[in-house]
């Protein structure tokens, strides 16, 4: 999955409603959205393609290909939209995971909603070597870590199989970032419990907290 999160971030003087942004794109491809704002004043997301009618566009945001992930990009002639402290944004500014977006007077906490994709080796990586087992990753399917590294994943089904090339679970966490190896998705990096203590918890379902949150039940 390549995606990014905008979750909105609850303030005192304004009582924000509205649900968090997934912005998903297709492995490989470049894309592009159009934010905009409806008849009742919240934001909404709309795909390039179809927003050629779509009024109230305040910027568009680009996804792009890059080595080991994805560029995302935020396009805007508007000096009401800045990241973090930036006001007026440049045209084109690069938004990344941790950076706290807004627009007027409020605010999203921009994170990637990440979730490892068990595949085979695509053709430019096969003669590559696995850093874990240090074998072709061409022989097996294989995964790739949130940080851009490539690992075998014979039997996701079966992670503790010793006959099996099961490189990206073998150990709790990946030895490039140190992030948790899991399937399951996963903010990174995670919204900060202060910023969404008045969020629904429904909008959180079926996301994992990162490694360092999981509390580790008693003895």
């Amino acid at each position: 999955m390549h995606a990014m999160r905008l979750t909105p971030i609850m303030q005192a003087d304004l009582q924000h409603t509205a649900p968090p942004i997934t912005i998903e794109v297709a492995a490989g491809e470049q894309e592009s959205f159009v934010l905009s704002y409806d008849a009742e004043g919240e934001f909404v997301l709309t795909p390039d393609k179809r927003s050629c009618k779509v009024p109230n566009r305040l910027a568009a945001i680009w996804s792009v290909p890059v080595t080991g992930g994805r560029g995302w990009y935020l396009v805007t002639p508007h000096d009401s939209i800045g990241i973090n402290s930036i006001s007026p944004l440049l045209p084109v500014a690069r938004l990344e995971p941790g950076d706290l977006l807004w627009m007027g007077n409020r605010f999203w906490f921009v994170s990637l909603l990440s979730q490892p994709e068990v595949m085979d080796a695509p053709a430019e990586l096969r003669d590559k070597l696995c850093p874990v087992c240090g074998s072709e990753l061409g022989l097996v399917q294989v995964v790739q870590c949130s940080c851009g590294r490539w690992m075998h994943l014979e039997r996701p089904d079966d992670p503790e199989a010793v006959d099996a090339l099961n490189c990206f679970l073998a150990a709790a966490t990946c030895g490039g970032c140190g992030r948790q190896t899991s399937l399951e998705a996963v903010l990174i990096p995670a919204v900060p419990e202060r910023m969404t203590a008045a969020l629904d918890d429904d909008w959180m379902d079926g996301i994992d907290p990162p490694a360092e949150a999981v509390e580790e039940p008693a003895a």
